[in-house]
């Protein structure tokens, strides 16, 4: 091989190089959110209902969902049963509680400050919603209507957070935990987790009796970083 076909392969492999460089980072960086089980206040709520959520697949950094398309079924072909969604929340991954809003078509700014009706689902019926926190909604400015438009797990936030120059050794002792939490999620050790709570009013009349049940049932989820490179498309053989 003499020096020009040198030259030629050093070239070409720079050129595969350069390509596969640019490929690997077009892929973004993914989680996948899940629904992984209900908690019931008491056993005997398992009888009576159950929520079912949807999510779309694979999530970007930048496009993480932020609201929840849910299914409250009432399993019982004898009671009725009343959602509270003001006394609901959605606790954050950090442990803190937002308000709980039932999104409606046509909410105004306006509309933040009145107290949200109950739903009610008769026996054998089920109720879809769409469910977001008070604090992830912004005025549209072409329709001035009420939408979610900020993530309900921030992950670009985590980044930034955890980067932050600390003001004093409490700031550090904080930024530090958040450090250990994104090392975690992006390693694939611990997903990032949140939960929602609804309270719930049963009532059930069984031969002309008729018996009132309270209690709340907190749905978990998980978001678990999916790594760039499961998303490239192997071939096994």
């Amino acid at each position: 091989m003499n020096q020009t076909d040198l030259i030629i392969l050093a070239v070409y492999l720079i050129f595969i190089v350069y390509v596969l460089r640019q490929a690997w980072n077009s892929i973004e960086e993914r989680t996948v959110i899940k629904h992984v089980g209900n908690s019931f206040d008491y056993e005997g709520l398992k009888d009576f209902v159950d929520v079912n959520f949807k999510f779309d697949g694979y999530y970007s950094f930048d496009k993480q969902p932020s609201k929840l398309a849910a299914t409250i079924v009432n399993k019982s072909p004898t009671a009725t049963i009343i959602v509270d969604w003001e006394k609901g929340s959605l606790r954050t991954w950090q442990g803190g509680d937002r308000r709980l809003i039932r999104l409606i078509d046509g909410m105004q700014e306006g509309d933040k400050a009145k107290v949200q009706a109950s739903s009610t689902i008769s026996p054998k019926r089920s109720l879809s919603v769409t469910l977001t926190s008070e604090d992830l909604l912004t005025v549209d400015k072409e329709t001035s209507e009420l939408r979610p438009t900020k993530p309900m797990v921030d992950i670009r936030k985590l980044q930034a957070d955890k980067d932050a120059k600390p003001k004093d050794k409490k700031d550090a002792e904080r930024i530090q935990k958040l450090r250990d939490i994104y090392v975690n999620f992006t390693s694939r050790r611990e997903p990032l987790k949140f939960s929602m709570r609804l309270p719930l009013q049963i009532t059930n009349i069984i031969e002309g009796t008729k018996k009132d049940m309270w209690g709340f049932i907190d749905c978990n989820f998980t978001v678990s970083y999916i790594p760039r490179i499961s998303q490239v498309p192997w071939n096994p053989k």
